[in-house]
C-alpha cells in the first residue's frame, strides 16, 4: 500500500470507527449512566399548583382534532388553573369549526378552551410565536393534535416545576400503530436515548407531541426554524434552566403512520437537525459538560453520519483490491445495503424483525442525506404542512 493509501485506510478507520460508536458504543455508554444514577422520587406537589396552558397547534386535523379536544377535558388539573387554545393555521378543511363544535360538548365545558385560527396558512413557528406571546400562565404545554396525553401528565409535569431552575419538562413518546417493526423498535431506543441524555445533563430536544416550559424562560423562534421541539427547549437550557425527562408523562400518537408519510417526516427532520447542530453549536461548550457530549455524539454525528458511510463504503471498495480486511469491510457494507434494499422490495414488512430493523436505519439514513442537503442549498423553507394519510384524505 502507497503513502496515500494509508492516508485512505485511516480516514476509511475514523469514518468506521465513528458510525460504531454512535450507533453502539455510545448509546452503551448512555444506558450505563441510567443505571448508575440513582433514582430519585419526586414528593407530591406540596404548594400551589401552577397555572398551565395547552396549546395545540392544528393544520388539517379533522380526523383528530375533536379526540384530541376530549382528551384535553379529561385530563386531572384544577379547571380554574387550566386554560386551552386550538391555534389552527389556515386550515383548507373544517378543523377549526368541528374544535369549536367539540369544545361546546358537555364534557368540555369545564374548561376555558378557545379556538383561534388564521386564513392563511402560515406555519408551525409563526402559529407559536404569536400563540405564546399571549400567554399568561406559570407554564406551557405544547401538543400535537393526533397526540393523546396521559391523565395525570399536567400534575407530573407540575411536580417537576416546584424547582425554580427547571425550565423544561419532557414526556415520552409512544406509536398507537407503528408503521413497522423497525418503526416501533426505532421510537423505543430513542426512549433510552433520551434517558440517558437526561442522565448525562438534559434531554436534547423533546418529543414534541407533549412537553412543558416554564413561560418566563420563552423567547421567540427566528421564523425558519424546522424543529422547535429541540430549539425551544435547549435554547432555555443554554439561558441556564434544567431540563427534565419524565417517563411517566406519556404521549401516545394516535394517528397511524405509512412509509410514505414517515419517510418525508424524517427528511424534514433531517434538515431541522442540520440547522440545529450549526444554529446550537454553543452546546459544545465543555460548560455544558454532560450535555456537550451528548449534543456531539447524538446530534452532531447523526446529521453527518450518510457522510460517513458514504466515506467508508466508497474508501473500502478502493482499498478492497489490495487488502482483505478492507474486502470485509466492503463486504460487510454491501451486504448490509443490499440486505435493506432486498427488504424494499422483495421482502414484506413483519416476516424479518432484524430485517425490518435494518431497512428502517438504512432507510432513516438515506432520509438524513436527503435532509440534509436540501436544508445546506436552502430547498427547506416554507412552512411546515400536514402530511395526510390515506384514512384523513378518504375523510376529507
Amino acid at each position: 500500500m502507497t503513502g496515500l493509501d494509508w492516508l485512505l485506510a485511516g480516514i476509511v478507520m475514523v469514518s468506521g470507527l465513528s458510525v460504531v460508536y454512535h450507533h453502539v458504543l455510545f448509546p452503551m455508554y448512555l444506558k450505563w449512566q441510567v443505571k448508575k444514577q440513582a433514582t430519585k422520587s419526586l414528593d407530591t406537589f406540596d404548594g400551589e399548583l401552577p397555572s398551565i396552558t395547552i396549546i395545540v397547534p392544528a393544520y388539517n386535523e379533522i380526523a383528530v382534532i375533536a379526540s384530541k379536544v376530549r382528551n384535553i377535558a379529561s385530563l386531572i388539573y384544577p379547571p380554574e388553573k387550566l386554560s386551552v387554545v386550538i391555534a389552527c393555521d389556515g386550515c383548507s378543511d373544517n378543523t377549526s369549526m368541528l374544535a369549536r363544535q367539540t369544545v361546546m360538548e358537555t364534557e368540555c365545558l369545564h374548561l376555558s378552551m378557545r379556538v383561534v385560527s388564521t386564513k392563511t396558512n402560515r406555519g408551525k413557528v409563526a402559529v407559536l410565536n404569536d400563540t405564546l406571546g399571549d400567554v399568561k400562565s406559570d407554564i406551557v404545554c405544547l401538543s400535537d393534535a393526533s397526540a393523546w396525553m396521559s391523565i395525570d401528565a399536567l400534575k407530573q409535569a407540575a411536580r417537576h416545576f416546584q424547582n425554580e431552575k427547571v425550565g423544561v419538562v419532557a414526556g415520552t413518546y409512544h406509536l398507537n400503530q407503528p408503521g413497522s417493526a423497525g418503526e416501533a423498535v426505532y421510537w423505543q431506543y430513542q426512549r433510552k436515548v433520551k434517558e440517558g441524555e437526561a442522565a448525562l445533563g438534559a434531554p436534547l430536544g423533546v418529543h414534541g407531541a407533549c412537553y412543558f416550559l416554564r413561560t418566563s424562560a420563552l423567547r421567540p423562534l427566528p421564523e425558519d426554524t424546522i424543529n422547535d421541539d429541540f430549539i425551544l427547549p435547549m435554547r432555555t437550557v443554554i439561558d441556564g434552566y434544567l431540563a427534565k425527562y419524565d417517563p411517566s408523562i406519556v404521549a401516545l400518537e394516535m394517528e397511524p403512520s405509512n412509509q410514505e408519510m414517515d419517510f418525508s417526516r424524517r427528511c424534514r427532520i433531517a434538515a431541522g437537525n442540520t440547522q440545529q447542530a450549526i444554529r446550537m453549536a454553543s452546546l459544545m461548550l465543555p460548560r455544558h459538560r454532560g450535555i456537550a457530549l451528548a449534543f456531539a455524539s447524538g446530534k452532531v454525528l447523526r446529521v453527518i453520519m450518510p457522510y460517513l458511510m458514504l466515506v467508508c463504503l466508497i474508501g473500502s471498495a478502493v482499498l478492497a483490491p489490495r487488502s482483505n480486511m478492507f474486502l470485509a469491510l466492503l463486504m460487510l457494507q454491501v451486504g448490509a445495503y443490499l440486505s435493506a434494499l432486498f427488504r424494499s422490495f422483495f421482502f414484506a414488512a413483519g416476516r424479518s424483525r432484524l430485517l425490518d430493523i435494518l431497512h428502517y436505519i438504512v432507510v432513516g439514513h438515506t432520509a438524513n442525506l436527503i435532509g440534509s442537503l436540501r436544508y445546506l442549498v436552502g430547498l427547506e423553507n416554507g412552512p411546515w404542512t400536514k402530511v395526510s394519510s390515506q384514512s384523513e384524505q378518504e375523510i376529507l
